[in-house]
């Protein structure tokens, strides 16, 4: 149950949006896309990324479970029960970075690609809104946040998520594996980055 003060704070509200807001985009590049075309955006990447990586439905699942609702929620139950809204934020770089790659993507390919639409709609506005409200709450460190969120996001898409797909791939990470790995990645690298990049005065908004 939130706190009737969460309706009261953008933070909070974004803290928890954070997560159905990536779930936007995820159904639409692996679930159905704006022609209601099923999993095409595997079908997509698959075909299409220079990288020689190859998803399936059930690897896409054990992402998205190990990427993002763990982590996401768990920030967003920190941010609630704690007041903290660094993790939140780091999971915030995390969506930002993805759409980001998807905007990328969509002009690469001069077409439309499954998981944009909800990028550009969803995730950047809500992305700038919350970074916006973090920098005044965290004042004068809030940017620090977000450049190590950012750094964070980039990270996690290009180290934790690559490899682990790569491994996975491979043949040298088993599914079980696969999920300890973005786990371990996701929360060892938020630490990280908030150890580093974060500070801890904060002004009320």
């Amino acid at each position: 149950m939130l706190r009737s003060s969460t309706l009261h704070s953008p933070l909070l509200i974004l803290s928890w949006g954070a997560l159905p807001c990536h779930a936007l985009v995820q159904c639409e590049e692996h679930g159905y896309d704006l022609h209601m075309r099923r999993f095409w955006g595997i079908k997509h990447f698959n075909d299409a990324s220079p990288l020689g990586l190859s998803l399936t439905p059930r690897l896409i699942t054990v992402v998205n479970l190990a990427m993002f609702w763990v982590p996401f929620l768990a920030a967003a139950i920190r941010a609630e029960t704690g007041g903290d809204y660094k993790p939140a934020a780091m999971c915030w770089g995390v969506a930002v970075c993805n759409a980001v790659g998807h905007v990328l993507w969509l002009l690469a390919l001069g077409k439309y690609t499954p998981g944009a639409f909800m990028s550009v709609a969803v995730t950047l506005p809500l992305g700038w809104c919350f970074f916006k409200a973090l920098i005044k709450h965290y004042s004068p460190v809030g940017w620090r946040i977000v450049v190590s969120s950012l750094i964070f996001g980039s990270f996690a898409h290009l180290f934790v998520l690559f490899f682990a797909i790569k491994l996975y791939n491979a043949g040298y990470l088993s599914i079980i594996g696969t999920t300890a790995w973005i786990i371990g990645g996701m929360f060892g690298g938020m630490w990280a980055g908030l150890r580093r990049g974060t500070g801890t005065r904060k002004v009320k908004v």
